[in-house]
């Protein structure tokens, strides 16, 4: 895959095709999100973040616990397969995977098609469906963050790795 920014503008130049009527849904539903002011209400670099532990696709549970004794995690939501950002931006962290074991550090994806997920964290992290990236260091703390209210703006993966 080239990187994250190429894929992007090629999928927003393919969208440019699209009935004005679906642009202008596109336009309004990003404009509903910035109203939310979400990215202000969510956690912060220097915040601590909470210990979870959620079920994964393989029903295996995944404890935040036992990666942070390992190192660093990116923890990283996304709203579903069904969203064409979402799925890119996963799939240019995917292709980074053995650069993160190689240097301890976790790929914790999280995403509101788990059933669990909306249990446990709608009430305490107001952070779907926009996109964030979090990097968490071993007492939980904050070290790097990621937000857009725009779904259409993706991390610079990059400057992620920069930060580990």
């Amino acid at each position: 895959m080239r990187n994250l920014e190429y894929e992007i503008a090629k999928l927003n130049a393919n969208l440019a095709n699209l009935p004005l009527e679906i642009k202008e849904i596109f336009g309004r539903s990003i404009q509903d999100l910035q109203s939310e002011d979400l990215t202000e209400k969510s956690l912060q670099v220097g915040d601590k973040f909470p210990d979870i532990s959620l079920v994964n696709s393989q029903h295996k549970e995944i404890e935040l616990e036992k990666l942070l004794k390992k190192g660093k995690v990116i923890v990283t939501f996304f709203s579903g397969s069904w969203c064409p950002y979402y799925d890119l931006e996963l799939r240019a962290l995917q292709e980074k995977l053995s650069y993160f074991k190689e240097n301890g550090v976790s790929l914790l994806a999280i995403s509101p098609q788990m059933p669990r997920y909306n249990d446990q964290l709608r009430g305490d992290l107001a952070l779907l469906p926009v996109p964030a990236v979090f990097v968490i260091e071993r007492d939980y703390t904050i070290s790097y963050r990621f937000m857009d209210d725009n779904y259409m703006n993706r991390l610079n993966v990059v400057e992620l790795i920069a930060q580990l």
